[in-house]
């Protein structure tokens, strides 16, 4: 590059035939030199980076393996997520009442024993919340909720944590309805058709018993009537839906 120096460039046309004269370009002068000397200290600037990240490292603590996620909360039954088992036995219980978008729910709770008789009445706070202490046996709890159908949960005392932050949730009466009427209409037409038909269309529907029908009638009324059903009716309907229900057939109903 020293060798160049500074150099005049320009551009020439010569002409291959008449009426074509010659050409030259404006000429360019260009000053080629080599790079000006590389200060030492900054050559040391890499090699001073890479050692402190690798202190930063060092002093870093070691990570084991990432933890796989803790087993989620299996539900016992429709409506309810348990607490955690612990090993020593509780008379204690406590929890929330919720509806199935969360919402707390002001709730009564009854203990009752297998007769039916209540040995127990709670009612759960602004939040949904309840607590109580109870006597040893083997009872029900009944939920009972405005607008909304009740619920019913085995409930032995002591437990191991069952009862301990339990979650109730309670289904709107309508909603029950339809939960309802699939218990009894899905064993005979299948989840899929259920889904596809109006429930006027069930009432109607060949496949069915005539004791079906007329429950799918109820059902109709209970679910678009002007007034909403009352939850001791959808209740009801429920009963009848199990009866109808064949014996082989799960209780759950299907996902809508």
């Amino acid at each position: 590059l020293e060798e160049l120096g500074r150099q005049t460039l320009e551009a020439r046309f010569a002409s291959d035939g008449p009426g074509r004269p010659e050409a030259r370009s404006p000429s360019s002068t260009l000053q080629v030199s080599g790079p000006g000397e590389l200060r030492w200290a900054w050559s040391l600037a890499p090699i001073a980076l890479g050692l402190a990240i690798f202190a930063l490292l060092r002093r870093r603590p070691a990570e084991g393996p990432p933890r796989a996620p803790a087993p989620a909360e299996t539900t016992a039954m429709a409506g309810v997520v348990p607490g955690r088992r612990r090993a020593r036995r509780r008379r204690r219980i406590d929890g929330r009442v919720v509806g199935t978008s969360q919402e707390p729910l002001a709730a009564r709770l009854l203990v009752q024993t297998a007769d039916g008789a209540t040995v127990a009445a709670l009612e759960s706070g602004p939040d949904g919340s309840f607590e109580a202490t109870l006597a040893a046996g083997q009872f029900a709890l009944r939920v009972e909720a405005a607008d909304h159908a009740p619920l019913r949960v085995p409930l032995a005392i002591p437990h191991r944590g069952a009862f301990t932050g339990i979650t109730l949730r309670l289904q709107p009466v309508r909603e029950a309805a339809l939960d309802a009427l699939a218990v009894a209409v899905v064993p005979a037409i299948g989840a899929a058709v259920f889904r596809q038909r109006t429930v006027h269309a069930l009432a109607l529907e060949p496949a069915l018993s005539k004791e079906t029908q007329e429950l799918a009638q109820e059902v109709e009324a209970a679910v678009y009537g002007p007034v909403a059903p009352a939850p001791e009716h959808v209740e009801r309907l429920g009963d009848r839906a199990r009866a109808l229900r064949p014996k082989s057939a799960p209780e759950s109903p299907p996902a809508r």
